[in-house]
């Protein structure tokens, strides 16, 4: 069965000989319909169904001792002060672990401690040339 394909095989070269078909339609090459999904978060002026608010109102409404242990967490934790240079540099440096399939998905994490010294004198180095 022909399909809606996104490949360029199936068009002509510019000078307008045919293109050799090196390979089956993969999966990925589907021309498919739009989703039409909504566009994430609340428009301004907006009013919430009755479900949603109470859903909110819980969120909001923590006990008290879920807020004090919050408050003692957030004065222990301590970032690295290299990591904090990048963050208020504008600009974090992270290595990708990998990339499943290719197909725009992209795994990895920042990086930080002796990785992140490496990484800096690289770049240094590399900046020096």
């Amino acid at each position: 069965i022909m399909g809606i394909s996104r490949d360029k095989w199936h068009k002509r070269r510019k000078t307008g000989g045919r293109m050799t078909q090196i390979r089956k339609k993969r999966k990925f090459e589907l021309g498919r319909p739009a989703a039409n999904t909504k566009p994430l978060g609340r428009k301004a002026g907006v009013k919430l169904a009755e479900k949603e608010e109470a859903v909110l109102k819980k969120l909001e409404s923590a006990s008290k001792k879920t807020k004090r242990k919050y408050a003692e967490r957030e004065k222990l934790a301590k970032v690295e002060h290299a990591l904090d240079d990048q963050f208020s540099a504008g600009r974090v440096l992270a290595k990708v672990a990998s990339r499943p399939g290719q197909c725009g998905r992209c795994d990895g994490y920042i990086l930080e401690g002796k990785e992140l010294e490496f990484y800096q004198r690289k770049l240094k180095t590399k900046k020096g040339k």
